[in-house]
C-alpha cells in the first residue's frame, strides 16, 4: 500500500484520485465495481471515520444497502480521511459536488465522467508498475480487496467480522483464502509458545 501510495502525485487531481482508490479499496475491502459506483452523496467524513454507503452488493440480494466504516487511520502514517478529503476538495475546485466520486481525468487535468470497474483496475496496475513491484503484472484492484482481510486476519480479527465488513456471504469460503495463510503463520508450531495465539 505504501509503495503504491508513493506513486500518487498529491499535486495533481489524478494522483489524489488514485490515492483515494487505494485507501477506499483497501479500507472497504471493496470490489472494483463497488468502488466505481460510489457517489459523492454516499460518502461521509467524520473525525475518526470515512463512511461509505454501499447501496447494493453481491451479498445484499434485497439491495437494502449498508454503511461501511473505514477508520481514518488505516496505519499510523496513512490517513484515509485526509486522502479522500483532499480528492473531494480537488473535485470541488472544478465545481463538482455530486455524482460519481471516481472520475476520468485526462492528461490536461480535465475531469470527465465516472470511472468503470475496469478503469479502476487499470489504475492499480499502472501504480504497481510505477512502483516496480516484483509481481506488478499480476497486481490488480482485487489485491486491495484481498489486502484488508489478510491484514485483519494477521491481527487476529475473527473471520465473521472480516466477512461482514467485506460483504462476503456468510457461507462463502472465499474470505478463508485470505485468512488461512495468516492463521498458519500466527499459529505455526515452531514459534515460541508465548507468541502463538
Amino acid at each position: 500500500m505504501r509503495l503504491l501510495l508513493a506513486q500518487c502525485d498529491q499535486n495533481s487531481l489524478s494522483g489524489r484520485r488514485d490515492a483515494a482508490i487505494l485507501v477506499l479499496g483497501y479500507g472497504l475491502m471493496g470490489r472494483r465495481s463497488e468502488l466505481a459506483a460510489i457517489q459523492l452523496s454516499q460518502l461521509t467524513l467524520s473525525d475518526g471515520w470515512v463512511t461509505v454507503f454501499i447501496p447494493m452488493s453481491k451479498t445484499d440480494t434485497d439491495a437494502k444497502g449498508e454503511d461501511v466504516d473505514v477508520p481514518r487511520a488505516l496505519a499510523p502514517d496513512i490517513d484515509a480521511g485526509r486522502v479522500v478529503a483532499s480528492y473531494i476538495e480537488g473535485l470541488a475546485e472544478f465545481g463538482i459536488s455530486s455524482g460519481p466520486l471516481l472520475r476520468a481525468i485526462n492528461i490536461h487535468g480535465q475531469v470527465g465522467e465516472g470511472l468503470r470497474g475496469e478503469a479502476v483496475n487499470q489504475i492499480v496496475k499502472k501504480l504497481a508498475k510505477a512502483a516496480n513491484l516484483t509481481d506488478a503484472d499480476r497486481t490488480t484492484a482485487h489485491g486491495l480487496r484481498a489486502g484488508g482481510p489478510t491484514d485483519a486476519a494477521e491481527r487476529g480479527v475473527p473471520v465473521p467480522f472480516i466477512a461482514e465488513h467485506g460483504r462476503w456471504s456468510k457461507n462463502s469460503t472465499q474470505v478463508l483464502a485470505y485468512v488461512r495463510p495468516a492463521d498458519k503463520r500466527r499459529n505455526n508450531p515452531l514459534l515460541p509458545r508465548d507468541t502463538r495465539q
